[in-house]
């Protein structure tokens, strides 16, 4: 049996996030968040499909918009991805989200981090501070060797969650992300031993359903395997029903998979 690394137990809307709960399985809508009835077609087909969180891309003002309706529509809770913008992040977690989603690589100034959190606080929404190997490349000038960049990821998700620290904020989930399947288990071992928040494991621009499978199970595996993460994502193009069968074919095999309702198969 796996020992899960202990961590704080984050509440997501009516889903527990944490080593005291059955790691979570998410995924995100591949429709335009503006076409309100696609929306939640999919996201209804997600949590059918075992699916417990959705992130939605919320980047424009219309799209907050329609996050509010959405939200309304659905029993399953709700992750907003606000991109670059502050402002979005604020109406989205106004709009009823359970969670948002922060790229420290995409919005940077100090008082806009604290306006979200502070919003956050309010509304009682979590957060995900993600961070991504891609991003952290963006913030340097100069060029980052490989061997580096792990501790530069480090780096800059510390300076963040000072941040939020600072305002006695703890509804954090930590994800750190890479397309390369040894980056991606070094930085999030090096995140484990140095948070107890909650983790959210996957890879990013993992292509095609079929180009998918092998990294996301080997690298989501091995951390499972160590104790490591709380939720998961298999990021994949097309349909994220198969994101989900991905998820829980790991999840299955290593003996973590709880049907919490019927599902489809």
């Amino acid at each position: 049996m796996i020992k899960r690394r202990k961590t704080k137990t984050v509440k997501v809307g009516s889903v527990k996030i944490g080593s005291r709960a059955p790691v979570v399985i998410q995924s995100m809508t591949k429709v335009p968040t503006v076409d309100i009835a696609r929306c939640v077609r999919q996201i209804n087909q997600l949590a059918r499909a075992g699916c417990r969180l959705v992130r939605l891309a919320v980047p424009r003002r219309a799209d907050t918009e329609a996050f509010a309706q959405i939200v309304q529509k659905v029993d399953v809770p709700l992750i907003a991805d606000v991109h670059f913008s502050a402002d979005r992040a604020v109406e989205a977690i106004e709009a009823g989200a359970a969670k948002i989603r922060l790229n420290p690589g995409n919005i940077k100034n100090r008082k806009d981090i604290l306006r979200i959190i502070d919003a956050a606080k309010k509304h009682k929404t979590a957060i995900r501070v993600g961070v991504n190997e891609a991003s952290i490349r963006d913030l340097r000038k100069e060029a980052v060797p490989v061997e580096k960049r792990t501790a530069l990821m480090l780096r800059e998700m510390k300076r963040y969650i000072r941040l939020f620290e600072s305002r006695d904020f703890g509804l954090l989930v930590l994800s750190a992300k890479s397309s390369d399947v040894a980056r991606t288990i070094e930085i999030n071992r090096a995140i484990s031993e140095t948070f107890d928040y909650p983790i959210h494991l996957g890879l990013t621009h993992a292509g095609l359903p079929e180009d998918a499978r092998i990294p996301s199970a080997v690298a989501l595996g091995a951390l499972l395997a160590e104790g490591i993460g709380d939720t998961i994502r298999v990021s994949a193009a097309g349909n994220p029903i198969v994101e989900v069968g991905i998820a829980k074919q790991i999840l299955i095999s290593l003996g973590l998979y709880k049907r919490s309702s019927p599902e489809l198969i």
